[in-house]
């Protein structure tokens, strides 16, 4: 195909994404011409077309108004088989698999209750689930270490939110929290929530939350565990305020903290204080947000115990081992979090 023709093909293709409500990309190897025609008809009959790309794939597009068979949930408590499509490099795997319950439950990522399905299920993260009679039931995915299932008509909402919503970046409280254990509820008498395990101090909630506290709510959504205050704090968009209930010392108390912009992002600065760790390496006490390191995913307390070819690297090694990288070069970093060790790789 000659540049003119991609640049065609291109801009045609981008047309059919601004002014179709679904697409989907799929191999078509295998397909005899046969197959072919009885699908474009079929595509007809159901107001959307195939667009077939050379050497590329086939796309199937849909009609703004279309969401084709969706399952409508009925007496959840049944056992029932469905078929679950699982993506793969050259095509969907498709098999059965026997679900003995849906057990509706509330989940705070999504508009409509999720179902939560037994783990003897089988269902892998991402997969697609479609009844026996070919509707759309939703998909397979983990919340809070739990099967679920993400219904389908949770997902077109969500889907029509967002092409109807512009995005923002969510705001930086300046706060690093944890679940809540048994020993960490017993020292706090909290039985819910997070807990704050670090507060910047020139973060926008320094004078606000203090380490140690448990916050149960923000803006009046329950925080039972670390998932829910991942979801609800990454919609507090910049400007608008944070009411948080916290309990401190076993007293309830309700703060509010104006959300400020997400941090800057420095790609070129590492982002790191580090203190010696003597025959160890060096340890993490601060990582500034929107570095390298933040990038990194480093966290305050890692250990990096190698820095590229240095083992046990003091501060002044790591950091030498940063700077010396071209753009868009990388380093490897051996760290310890806790009794973890991993690799991370530093990126300029």
């Amino acid at each position: 195909m000659e540049r003119a023709e991609k640049r065609e093909a291109v801009a045609a293709l981008n047309q059919v994404f601004k002014d179709t409500g679904t697409v989907v990309v799929a191999q078509y190897a295998g397909l005899t011409v046969a197959d072919m025609t009885s699908l474009r008809g079929r595509m007809r009959e159901a107001g959307g077309g195939v667009k077939v790309w050379p050497g590329k794939g086939m796309f199937m597009a849909g009609p703004a108004a279309a969401t084709g068979p969706i399952w409508t949930p009925d007496r959840l408590e049944l056992s029932r088989y469905v078929f679950a499509a699982a993506p793969a490099p050259s095509q969907p795997s498709v098999g059965p698999a026997y679900i003995s319950s849906f057990e509706p439950q509330r989940s705070p990522a999504w508009s409509t209750s999720i179902w939560r399905v037994p783990a003897a299920s089988g269902l892998i993260a991402g997969t697609f689930i479609f009844t026996a009679a070919s509707e759309w039931l939703g998909i397979a995915a983990e919340e809070d270490g739990q099967p679920v299932i993400v219904p389908a008509a949770a997902l077109l909402d969500r889907a029509m939110r967002m092409r109807s919503q512009q995005e923002v970046p969510p705001g930086d409280l300046g706060i690093h929290v944890q679940g809540l254990d048994p020993s960490l509820a017993r020292a706090t008498g909290a039985t819910t929530g997070v807990i704050v395990a670090w507060v910047d101090p020139q973060g926008a909630s320094a004078t606000a939350v203090a380490v140690g506290d448990v916050i149960e709510q923000v803006n009046n959504e329950p925080v039972p565990a670390l998932f829910a205050w991942q979801v609800h704090s990454s919609r507090l968009a910049p400007g608008m305020p944070a009411i948080l209930h916290v309990r401190r010392r076993g007293e309830a108390r309700e703060v509010t903290i104006d959300v400020p912009p997400p941090p800057t992002v420095h790609p070129d600065v590492l982002g790191l204080t580090l203190a010696r760790v003597p025959r160890v390496g060096s340890r993490v006490t601060r990582v500034e947000p929107g570095t390298a390191a933040d990038r990194a995913g480093l966290q305050a307390g890692d250990v990096v115990t190698l820095a590229g070819e240095e083992a046990a690297p003091t501060p002044a090694q790591v950091r030498r081992a940063f700077e010396a990288l071209p753009d868009g070069g990388a380093v490897l970093l051996a760290i310890t979090r806790a009794m973890d060790h991993r690799l991370v790789t530093l990126t300029r």
